[in-house]
């Protein structure tokens, strides 16, 4: 008697494994693709919003199932997930977790599909050309956390390559400003007798430029009488000389420089007013 009852019980417990296994949901993911416009809003300093889909399937009628997300990615952004607008609402594991669960219940002839967001927050001043995003996907079989298993675990890796971007922030006596990547024209101000002018310049952006500076006449003209001229010098960071020479300076992302002009004696010279312009342009490898 002792040895049937022991053989009835081994009986019931492979019985009751193979139903378990029958219900083993499968994952499928679409992933993550950043067209041009988001990787533009991206490189302004805006949140992007990626579409992806996952996929669940399962052999067994009724299977119901679990999915996280974790990221690992570089301090230059954000990520998490949320459903897109009108979509199945996600579930927090708790307030402490940033996980969000994806639930549901898949069968053989209805897998189940989720449309979600990858949501990519910027770092206040992004400067990196290319950013990788390790997308962890988990699947449990199970209808609530305190009875899930895990069955598959699925990496995603996501890549956003940033555009070129450089612009540059002027701060001066004269007022803040930002020149953009085009050529553009920077205002310094009246000169007086041995007077100078500065204007400090920073890079913004995620790639290095080369900065060139051209004084239009290389004096400056009297707006009346153009025949009357006044030499001054140009400063760029080290480099300093007559402005009728050409200054370059190379600059990184976050790099502040110095531009600055100056002259020399002004009280001989005849009354009025004396112009010239210097052009400032960014170029970009």
């Amino acid at each position: 008697m002792i040895r049937f009852v022991a053989l009835g019980l081994l009986i019931l417990s492979l019985s009751q494994g193979a139903s378990a296994q029958s219900c083993r949901p499968q994952l499928q993911i679409e992933p993550p693709v950043a067209d041009r416009w988001a990787l533009e809003q991206l490189a302004a300093g805006e949140i992007i919003r990626i579409p992806f889909r996952v996929g669940v399937s399962s052999r067994a009628d009724d299977c119901p199932f679990l999915v996280t997300f974790d990221f690992a990615q570089t301090q230059q952004v954000e990520v998490h997930i949320e459903p897109r607008p009108f979509g199945q609402a996600l579930l927090d594991l708790s307030a402490s977790d940033p996980r969000r669960i994806l639930s549901g219940v898949a069968s053989p002839g209805v897998p189940a599909s989720v449309e979600l967001d990858l949501v990519v927050t910027p770092a206040p001043r992004l400067n990196a050309r290319r950013i990788n995003i390790q997308m962890t996907a988990r699947l449990y079989s199970g209808t609530g956390p305190p009875d899930a298993v895990e069955i598959e675990r699925v990496r995603q890796r996501v890549v956003l390559d940033i555009p070129a971007k450089a612009s540059l922030n002027v701060r001066s006596d004269f007022g803040d400003g930002r020149l953009g990547s085009v050529p553009a024209f920077l205002e310094l101000g009246d000169l007086v007798t041995g007077g100078r002018s500065r204007a400090f310049l920073t890079l913004e952006g995620n790639v290095p430029v080369t900065l060139r500076v051209i004084a239009t006449h290389g004096v400056l003209l009297h707006t009346e009488f153009p025949r009357y001229s006044v030499p001054y010098n140009v400063a760029l960071g080290s480099a300093e000389g007559p402005a009728s020479t050409p200054f370059e300076a190379r600059l990184a992302p976050g790099e502040t420089i110095v531009l600055e002009v100056s002259v020399g004696e002004l009280e001989t010279l005849v009354a009025g007013d004396y112009q010239d312009v210097l052009q400032i342009t960014m170029m970009m490898d």
